[in-house]
């Protein structure tokens, strides 16, 4: 780990956004890497959608009607819910709170 202060600001930016103020960013760098990683996967398949609109529109106004309303609302829930138990479970284990930790795994798997 490089142990040097932080160099002085540049000056371009609010004195609030400063490393000083700001302490320790969260996360490391390989937590850092996957983020940016996700961000340019998401950025490349959403331009690869556009592009694909774009050469094919008889397709992309066909597509909605052969698509289950219920199937994607169904699945948006359990993927919400399931998100939810596995939060839960974090803070409590986090609380040192065991047995609750377990209950929301197990509503997370059941999900």
């Amino acid at each position: 780990m490089n142990s040097e202060p932080p160099k002085a600001p540049l000056g371009i930016f609010p004195s609030s956004w400063s490393e000083q103020r700001a302490g320790r960013i969260p996360g490391n760098i390989p937590i850092w890497v996957g983020i940016l990683s996700e961000l340019n996967e998401f950025g490349i398949f959403f331009v690869a959608y556009f592009i694909a609109k774009y050469h094919y529109p008889e397709a992309f106004s066909q597509g909605p009607q052969s698509v289950s309303t219920l199937a994607g609302v169904t699945n948006t829930l359990i993927l919400l819910l399931s998100s939810y138990f596995i939060a839960k479970a974090m803070i409590n284990i986090r609380l040192d709170n065991r047995a609750k930790c377990e209950v929301y795994l197990w509503l997370t798997l059941a999900a």
